[in-house]
């Protein structure tokens, strides 16, 4: 719990402290109601009335400046959770982009960014200010009636505490269950993204209700696991209340036994019964709470363990450099573990050459890009780069384009510093003039998604590639499922880029495949380089 505390409080102490301060004037609660209704009685039951009122206007002003500090602790401990919600939500978005976190399902950040960090609020973040706040007001309360009688203090404090034992008993209960939830949740979580996707698939085989069932039984799980964690937490808060009456109401009758042989006042009682309630009720909320922190453990270990892989995202590709071209391969292999797709590789790439690399599927191609990329290990040989950071040398264009649910202008430059007017040129060169205005770039894709072709997307994508100027451009079938028009428009812009190309199809005609200046191609797991004339 400490170690996570820690952790949440960098950048956060300054706001934390503010917070914590007004509690220890919320604490002040826990003598207030005590002492002005305990001077109340004893000042009525003598029929002085004039003290009475005095009192009733003190307590008052009280009872004012408690509501003042209960608004601006919420508003520090609001900006607090503000502060630490955004630092947690990073800190998996800035994980999901780790090279070995690539290929991992979102639904898994998904559940991470909402769900968890929801409970990482409401289970953790509000019960430790509950604890401090029931820590000071237990502190503060047990001076204060130490102060009035200590012996019947002590009585009425050590009976109210022995629930606070249950805790310790139910502990590694209460974190089992937990861990259950999510285990549980996570798996529903990951089956509902693919049921998701997979709409179309079951349609097609008429197997809806079949998907839906096992959907629906995953989803009974964890939901029979949420609710057995949160009973689970019930039982034990309400072992605590019962051992809490039963303690309180022997004290209480002790001490009107006190009250009936004249050692105190009916008011001294009173002050002492409620001023020993604020010492144990609190003491028995910590106790509470601690169950509900406890049992968030898995949560907040998950978190911690993602912020000690990585502070900040790290480059994908930090490898040696070679200034003389883009890119060297020297005897490489890649693959997926022991599957070796393509075999000693020597291949390198000028800075204005243009490569096209035509083979049929499953032959290696994707994973050949992929490697360039960093995205995939080579499994044997070297890799060399033009530069230091090799992930800054290339724009792609992917075989499936990617488009954000925000802006085209934010689509196409992802909040780079790029000059809208460049933007709006580069739009009207890959053909879509239709796009090319002020008004287009800040209207959110959604709502022109859908009247987009294939073909028009893979223009935004080489728009995109082309705004940002890397001195290579890569791309993965770009071609693919396009009509002729289409396909010659696109292929004279990847042809015609400024800086080097590796262009990878599948198909391709032979009229296209005049302007590289090399054609590479697949044959017994090995590169094949033709040269080629250009026109």
């Amino acid at each position: 719990m400490f170690r996570y505390l820690r952790f949440i409080l960098v950048g956060n102490k300054r706001i934390f402290i503010c917070a914590v301060l007004f509690l220890a004037l919320l604490s002040l609660d826990g003598i207030g109601a005590p002492y002005f209704l305990g001077k109340f009685t004893d000042y009525m039951n003598k029929s002085d009335f004039d003290s009475s009122i005095h009192t009733v206007f003190l307590w008052l002003i009280f009872l004012l400046l408690i509501v003042l500090s209960q608004f601006l602790f919420s508003f520090f401990k609001g900006k607090f959770i503000q502060n630490v919600n955004y630092q947690l939500k990073n800190i998996h978005a800035v994980n999901s982009v780790r090279k070995e976190n690539l290929q991992q399902s979102p639904s898994s950040y998904i559940t991470s960014i909402t769900i968890e960090v929801q409970q990482i609020e409401q289970k953790f973040i509000n019960n430790v200010f509950t604890m401090i706040l029931c820590t000071l007001q237990g502190v503060v309360t047990f001076i204060f009636l130490m102060n009035i009688n200590m012996l019947v203090g002590l009585l009425f404090v050590s009976l109210g505490a022995i629930p606070a034992l249950i805790p310790k008993l139910t502990k590694k209960w209460l974190k089992k269950g937990t861990i259950r939830w999510q285990e549980a949740n996570d798996q529903y979580i990951g089956f509902l993204t693919d049921f998701l996707e997979a709409r179309p698939l079951m349609k097609r085989f008429g197997v809806v209700n079949n998907v839906l069932k096992k959907l629906n039984e995953k989803l009974g799980v964890s939901e029979k696991n949420y609710f057995k964690m949160d009973f689970n937490q019930n039982i034990a808060n309400t072992v605590i209340s019962l051992l809490y009456v039963c303690s309180l109401l022997i004290a209480l009758m002790l001490g009107i036994s006190s009250v009936q042989n004249g050692y105190m006042t009916v008011g001294s009682l009173l002050t002492i019964y409620m001023a020993a309630d604020r010492v144990v009720s609190p003491l028995i909320t910590v106790a509470s709470t601690y169950n509900v922190i406890q049992s968030i453990d898995p949560v907040l270990n998950k978190v911690l363990t993602l912020n000690s892989k990585a502070e900040e995202y790290e480059q994908l590709l930090e490898l040696p450099t070679n200034t003389e071209v883009i890119l060297e391969f020297k005897q490489a292999t890649v693959g997926y573990q022991d599957n070796e797709l393509i075999k000693n590789i020597d291949f390198s790439l000028g800075s204005y050459d243009k490569i096209l690399f035509k083979a049929p599927s499953g032959s290696g191609k994707s994973t050949f890009l992929k490697t360039i990329l960093g995205e995939t290990k080579i499994l044997s040989g070297t890799i060399n780069y033009g530069q230091e950071k090799g992930i800054e040398l290339f724009s792609v264009v992917s075989q499936k384009p990617f488009i954000f649910d925000e802006t085209l202008l934010f689509n196409l430059t992802f909040d780079s510093p790029i000059d809208e007017s460049r933007v709006i040129e580069i739009l009207r060169r890959v053909g879509m003039k239709h796009l090319a205005t002020k008004e287009m770039l800040h209207t959110k894709m959604d709502k022109q998604l859908h009247s987009l072709s294939g073909g028009e997307l893979k223009r935004l994508e080489l728009a995109r590639a082309l705004l940002f100027e890397k001195p290579c451009l890569l791309v993965d079938e770009a071609l693919s499922g396009l009509d002729d028009e289409s396909s010659k428009i696109l292929n004279d812009l990847i042809k015609t880029y400024s800086g080097a190309v590796i262009d990878i199809e599948h198909h391709i005609s032979e009229e296209m495949m005049v302007g590289y200046d090399k054609i590479i191609t697949i044959k017994d797991n090995h590169l094949v380089i033709n040269k080629m004339l250009v026109e």
